[in-house]
């Protein structure tokens, strides 16, 4: 194959790429497209587009959505943005626990497990069974 056609190739990819990253509207979209950009390992192409987005995360509210509140976390904290873990209070029962009904979202555990590598010190939050 003409090493001229891959490269056409490989920049039509890019520019499709950064396209849907500068016209996403969806925060949730935008931020699993980040994900997967950065898993694997070609996220340094769009910083510009990524670090836009992550300005506009700052500001979020996921809600109630456990996926989507931890995936923020992780995305924000790994690009050095200070983010409280505060943010998962919400889905803690008074005793401290985490509510029972979160066992249910698989998707969201797994991503509160990604997203508890990033606690600091003293952020117990991301520790609790």
């Amino acid at each position: 194959m003409d090493k001229t056609i891959c490269s056409k190739g490989i920049e039509e990819l890019q520019e499709r790429t950064r396209n849907a990253l500068q016209r996403a509207l969806d925060p949730m979209a935008a931020m699993e497209l980040i994900d997967t950009l950065q898993w694997l390992g070609i996220a340094y192409n769009y910083e510009e587009e990524i670090d836009s987005w992550l300005n506009k995360l700052i500001n979020w509210d996921a809600g109630d959505d456990l996926h989507a509140t931890a995936l923020r976390f992780r995305l924000l904290r790994t690009d050095g943005f200070p983010v409280s873990c505060d943010v998962f209070k919400k889905f803690m029962e008074k005793n401290g626990k985490f509510k029972e009904s979160i066992s249910q979202d698989t998707r969201g555990l797994l991503s509160l497990y990604e997203a508890s590598s990033l606690g600091a010190s003293g952020e117990d939050i991301l520790l609790k069974p």
